[in-house]
């Protein structure tokens, strides 16, 4: 006292964001700066490149928030909370093949992994709207064998699903990811305070 159980609860979640978001923005500044200067470019520095690694330091930073709810919430649930989260790591483990290979499967829907790679789809045809193109001209690579780089964008893109438009499926993926990421935390507060403290 004077300072309530969800207080705790939510003073916890904020130690944990407070080590892994800054670790996060600059791993994708870095990975931003990085492929900037090396990658194909007609000037020293890539500017199109920061684009895309804001989107995916976004869509991190969002399924992070998720996880952290979600496994403070199963720490609070049960003293052997880490139980719970095998489960939950195996399932995003496999979405996480299933994005690779069946990036459209509808399946992504029930995991976090799912939603934040509909965000990162979503930004990157915002960002380069004129991609399916750039994949076919990569792939017919002038009547020769494939240009350098088009299969492995072939393979890593992807539509956002849902039949909605790029921006919307990015708005409603945020929107998804954030609802998640509340109810764990009014579950994993109302948990805790319900739980007597030795």
């Amino acid at each position: 006292k004077p300072i309530r159980r969800a207080e705790i609860f939510l003073y916890r979640l904020l130690g944990f964001l407070a080590i892994t978001y800054p670790y996060v923005i600059a791993m994708s500044l870095l990975c931003a700066i990085l492929f900037g200067f090396s990658g194909p470019s007609d000037s020293v520095f890539r500017l199109s490149d920061i684009g895309i690694w804001m989107v995916i330091a976004f869509a991190t930073l969002l399924a992070i928030l998720v996880y952290g709810m979600m496994f403070s919430m199963f720490g609070v649930l049960w003293k052997h909370g880490i139980i719970l989260a095998i489960p939950v790591a195996a399932w995003e483990l496999a979405m996480m093949f299933v994005s690779l290979w069946e990036p459209e499967a509808s399946v992504l829907r029930f995991s976090v992994l799912g939603w934040a790679t509909m965000i990162i789809d979503a930004g990157a045809l915002m960002l380069w709207p004129d991609m399916e193109y750039m994949i076919e001209v990569g792939m017919w690579g002038g009547g020769m064998a494939p240009l350098q780089g088009a299969e492995q964008l072939m393979v890593f893109s992807s539509n956002p699903g849902l039949g909605l438009s790029n921006f919307s499926s990015f708005i409603v993926g945020s929107v998804v990811l954030l609802i998640q990421a509340l109810a764990f935390w009014f579950v994993g507060s109302a948990l805790f305070s319900s739980k007597e403290v030795a």
